[in-house]
């Protein structure tokens, strides 16, 4: 292995907060770092050397603050920064993504044989920020977000030895307010909605006490936690349809967040585009060398798992939903550690201070 693909991990030696958890993971495709102040991943299949096609985010962080730059494509990439001070939360993000799609057609007329072809590019541009004032129980919100698109198509029909091409363009422009005010034991949220000229609000409410919680915007939806043993809990769930989940404490927490941010987002026209520390909780949460003992997450669609016995470590998912699987097995001895991933059949390198 050439010694550019340890470089990361170098600078580990130099890091004057040695006691901080530290991880770094790495083969000639993928960079997997996280740190107290710093995290990376970085993924490419033509192998890490070749950076233009590299894909993967890079996150600085202290406590509650980060600033992140996401590239998702050749084109597409994200950046923003959150800030959470004591008694005053706040975010900004903006987002740049191009889809290109092509399809095409053929069949049989009276007047000859019918081909067409069309491409679209879809250009979507994104930005929204909000600020949250808290003090004991209370908080009073405001979030703004906006997205304004273009497609681009063209149509090519071919008839016999007859060519035609159709171009054609479509804008829109969205955007969401919203208005929040919270207290112990719930919150209410106004959303303005603006789709060009058309105007439509919308509201969230939550109530809570004692583990259940029950929300209403356009239909009644519920989060019922209770804990069973030790820190497992069962989360059930209502949203159209009744859910059932059994999870550790840590993974209950996460999925009554992504709970709540599944309704905001069903009634905002344009959902909020990133969440850092949402996102940094559940990168930690789903990796298995970050685990205390054991952690897991169990409902009809996945199963995810992590068990840390000290030197060996096991993570599973199974993600039906997102098509998304992973086995993995890990070894760790003193500062070293070796991860395989017998779904992806690759095996990863690595280092792990705490």
């Amino acid at each position: 292995m050439k010694l550019k693909y340890w470089l990361p991990f170098l600078f580990l030696f130099n890091t004057q907060n040695i006691q901080a958890q530290f991880k770094a993971e790495s083969n000639l495709q993928e960079l997997d770092i996280k740190s107290k102040y710093v995290d990376v991943i970085a993924k490419d299949t033509f192998g890490l050397a070749d950076f233009y096609n590299i894909k993967g985010i890079i996150k600085a962080k202290y406590d509650n603050n980060s600033i992140y730059f996401n590239r998702n494509g050749l084109l597409n990439h994200s950046y923003g920064a959150n800030i959470g001070l004591n008694i005053v939360k706040g975010y900004y993000n903006n987002s740049q993504q191009n889809i290109k799609t092509e399809s095409s057609s053929s069949q049989n007329s009276q007047i000859g044989q019918i081909n067409t072809k069309t491409i679209l590019l879809n250009e979507d541009n994104m930005n929204d920020f909000g600020i949250k004032l808290n003090y004991n129980d209370y908080f009073i919100s405001y979030e703004d977000a906006k997205k304004s698109s273009k497609i681009d198509g063209e149509t090519l029909v071919e008839i016999n030895d007859e060519k035609d091409l159709i171009k054609y363009q479509f804008n829109f422009n969205n955007s969401s307010r919203v208005y929040g005010l919270g207290f112990k034991h719930g919150f209410f949220k106004f959303m303005q909605n603006r789709q060009d000229d058309n105007k439509f609000d919308n509201y969230l409410i939550k109530a809570s006490y004692s583990g259940l919680n029950l929300y209403y915007g356009k239909d009644i939806s519920g989060f019922l936690n209770f804990n069973i043993f030790d820190k497992a809990d069962i989360n059930l769930t209502y949203d159209e349809n009744l859910k059932i989940n059994l999870a550790t404490s840590d993974y209950s927490r996460q999925n009554h967040k992504d709970f709540e941010r599944k309704l905001e987002n069903k009634l905002r026209i344009v959902p909020r585009i990133y969440d850092s520390y949402l996102e940094t909780s559940r990168s930690y949460l789903e990796d298995m060398f970050f685990t205390d003992n054991y952690s897991f997450s169990i409902d009809k669609e996945s199963v995810t798992a992590n068990l840390n016995l000290g030197h060996v470590l096991f993570h599973y998912l199974e993600d039906n939903k997102n098509s998304i699987h992973s086995r993995k097995i890990g070894f760790r001895y003193n500062f070293a550690l070796i991860t395989y991933d017998f779904k992806q059949k690759e095996a990863k390198l690595g280092l792990f201070f705490n």
